[in-house]
C-alpha cells in the first residue's frame, strides 16, 4: 500500500497545474520526500528476448508502412472493387449529367470509401465498393439492401445510387460521420 500512495504522488507532483499551485519550496520538499524519480513499480522490464521481437516486429512494420507501393495496395481495392467503383463513377455521373471528382475517403477490412463531388450538386456522396475479390456474399450489397430498408425509416444517410458491388449515400459529416456509420 505504501508503494500505491508513492505512485499516486509521483503521478500528482508531475502535474504542471499542480505544481503551480505551490510555492517552490513545498515543491522541493515534496520532491524530497516522495522522489522525483518514478517509482520502481511503474517500470516495466522486458527481458531481452521480447525487446528484439518487438523492435524487429515494429522496424518491418513502420518499413512496410512507409513505403508507397503498399500504400497504395492498401488504399486501393482489387479489381472487381476497381471495376464496381467506375461503374459507380459511370452512373452517378450520368445520373448528375456532369463529371464527377473522386477521391479516397477510408478503407476498412470489407470495403474502400471514396468521396464524389459534383461542380452543380453541392452535397458530396459517399461510394462504397468491396475491397477484396472472390467474396460470395458481397457484404456491400447487403449494406445497400439495409441502408434502403431504414431510409424507409428515415434512419441514416440517403442511399443515392446501388449496384452489384457498389453503393452510394449522402456523405454525412459533423455529428454522424460516415466511417462510423457504414
Amino acid at each position: 500500500m505504501p508503494e500505491l500512495a508513492r505512485w499516486n504522488w509521483y503521478v500528482v507532483l508531475q502535474m504542471q497545474s499542480f505544481r503551480a499551485f505551490l510555492p517552490q519550496d513545498v515543491c522541493d520538499a515534496m520532491d524530497d520526500a516522495y522522489g522525483d524519480t518514478a517509482p520502481p513499480s511503474m517500470f516495466v522490464s522486458m527481458n531481452t528476448e521480447q525487446a528484439a521481437t518487438v523492435s524487429t516486429h515494429e522496424t518491418r512494420w513502420t518499413s512496410w508502412k512507409l513505403d508507397t507501393s503498399k500504400l497504395d495496395t492498401l488504399m486501393k481495392p482489387e479489381s472487381e472493387g476497381q471495376a464496381s467503383l467506375e461503374k459507380a463513377v459511370e452512373a452517378l455521373e450520368a445520373q448528375r449529367k456532369e463529371p464527377l471528382d473522386t477521391h479516397f475517403f477510408a478503407c476498412g477490412k470489407r470495403g474502400v470509401l471514396y468521396t464524389g463531388t459534383s461542380v452543380s450538386v453541392p452535397t458530396p456522396v459517399l461510394i462504397k465498393v468491396q475491397k477484396l475479390n472472390g467474396l460470395h456474399n458481397n457484404p456491400i450489397d447487403r449494406e445497400s439492401l439495409w441502408l434502403r430498408r431504414v431510409n424507409r425509416l428515415s434512419i441514416g444517410p440517403t442511399l443515392v445510387l446501388s449496384g452489384s458491388g457498389y453503393c452510394c449515400c449522402e456523405f454525412l459529416d459533423g455529428a454522424l460521420h460516415a466511417v462510423d456509420f457504414l
